[in-house]
């Protein structure tokens, strides 16, 4: 904990914008939260931050009572995204009141946490406090404490979750949420996706060893539904329907509403349904029998896998790397599989809506990106339509020309020209021209002619022989 940070603010002179204190605030914050019960709310400018921290979490979870009003259930994962902001949150503010906290230690906290200065200066993993014993008898010396920074995203989030414990404890003002301004977030570049060869040469590479068949079919199943990572590894048994070909996206996994969705994985002989099969199967060897056990138990270590728990995040990355090292894809992340399955549907002139139907939700510059991809392949399906068109109607063209110059020009010079009286009017100029400009004479019809070196043209209104050569 640092001392640094327990000291009172420094005293705002003439210069520096209004801040009430933390009582002035209490009084101004609390005008602005009717829902909140004050009789029932201990967290006062005076509380320590690390217990307001905790009360507040106790009232998110349902273990304690702040008077907050009714609160609606939380996700696991989002209660564990809280924990996570509050113990970081904690490193940095400590036991500070509430009331003495102001716009400069936000501005401070948020400095040291996007350059991962002290106090987020720490082990990332308890093993890297201590050394390690190879079987050789080599000992690495301990990793020690490394520079932890977040995103300006994560910081952001962080900062919203202290903003909020400090308007419960009416140390927060509205003038204070207006002077405060977040961090610029940049907008991340649009993932890589795994073009169509090196989509078959990562799954001939996943194919090739028995230990990294799970990779295969996992992937068979991301590619072929577009699921994302936390979908697949929170999928139960009871999730998956075999009889009518479909797979319940769970609450659990679904990153939004709008992610809880019915999935189509088809029957036997299908892509996805032969990997779902093949991972039931692994998943029945490995203890899940009943509905509620997952498609991928988990597995502590090496000891024995429990169906009742999911698979962590990590589940797969030691197998996932050592395919990626394998088929020189190094870049190519379990996140990487749905922007791959979508990207591939759009490439094949899906409609924009039917990629929603199966993805779920997609953020605005996603779904233009996909827009475009999927506009773009139509319109080159459209004028590769048209080239055939023009081509099938051009070598029609030429058919018809090859068939009247065999059957009908012949007869037609044989019974025609020889006896027509022929009158030929030269309209070329005085110099030598390969043209010549024929008049026909036949009763009642009258015909003009241009004889070439190589063809001599016929034209007539009455006749169904125009505007052909011989």
């Amino acid at each position: 904990m640092m001392r640094t940070h327990t000291s009172a603010p420094s005293k705002i002179t003439s210069l520096q914008p209004f801040q009430p204190d933390g009582r002035q605030a209490q009084a101004i914050g609390h005008q602005s939260m009717p829902w909140l019960d004050a009789t029932k709310n201990p967290i006062t400018p005076e509380t320590p931050f690390s217990e307001a921290a905790d009360l507040w979490l106790g009232s998110i979870i349902g273990t304690k009572d702040i008077g907050l009003g009714t609160r609606r259930s939380v996700r696991k994962s989002t209660e564990q995204g809280y924990r996570g902001d509050v113990r970081t949150l904690k490193l940095f503010f400590g036991d500070m009141l509430l009331g003495d906290i102001n716009l400069q230690h936000v501005a401070r906290y948020e400095a040291a946490r996007v350059a991962g200065a002290e106090p987020f200066v720490r082990f990332r993993r308890p093993q890297d406090a201590r050394e390690r014993r190879l079987p050789d008898g080599t000992i690495i010396p301990a990793k020690g404490k490394t520079s932890c920074p977040a995103q300006p995203k994560r910081t952001n989030q962080e900062v919203i979750v202290l903003k909020h414990i400090l308007r419960i404890g009416g140390a927060w003002s509205e003038l204070q949420d207006q002077l405060h301004k977040q961090l610029p977030v940049e907008e991340p570049d649009i993932q890589r996706a795994l073009s169509p060869e090196e989509e078959k040469l990562w799954l001939a590479t996943a194919r090739s060893l028995r230990r990294w068949h799970i990779v295969y079919y996992y992937s068979n199943l991301a590619l072929a539904t577009c699921m994302s990572t936390n979908e697949i590894r929170s999928l139960r048994l009871s999730n998956i329907h075999l009889d009518t070909g479909i797979i319940n996206i769970p609450q659990e996994g679904s990153k939004n509403c709008y992610r809880h969705r019915t999935v189509e994985i088809g029957f036997s002989g299908d892509r996805a349904c032969d990997a779902v099969n093949w991972l039931l199967a692994r998943a029945n060897d490995l203890g899940s029998k009943s509905g509620g056990d997952y498609l991928f138990p988990f597995r502590d270590r090496s000891g024995p896998f429990d169906p009742k728990r999911p698979m962590t995040v990590g589940g797969l990355k030691k197998l996932w790397e050592e395919v990626r090292i394998a088929s020189g894809l190094k870049w190519f992340r379990q996140y990487d599989t749905r922007h791959t399955a979508i990207t591939r549907l759009a490439e094949n002139g899906t409609e924009i809506a039917t990629i929603m139907k199966m993805a779920g939700h997609i953020s605005p510059k996603m779904t233009e990106y996909y827009t475009h991809i999927s506009h773009g392949r139509s319109l080159q399906a459209m004028r590769k339509v048209e080239r055939q068109m023009r081509g099938v109607e051009e070598q029609t063209r030429r058919d018809t020309e090859e068939r009247f110059s065999a059957m009908v020009v012949p007869a037609v010079k044989r019974a025609i020209l020889p006896v027509l009286p022929v009158q030929l009017e030269s309209r070329a100029p005085a110099q030598r021209s390969p043209q010549v400009h024929v008049q026909l004479s036949v009763p009642g019809e009258n015909y003009a002619a241009i004889s070439a070196p190589n063809a001599f043209f016929l034209c007539g209104s009455t006749t169904a022989m125009d505007g052909m050569f011989f």
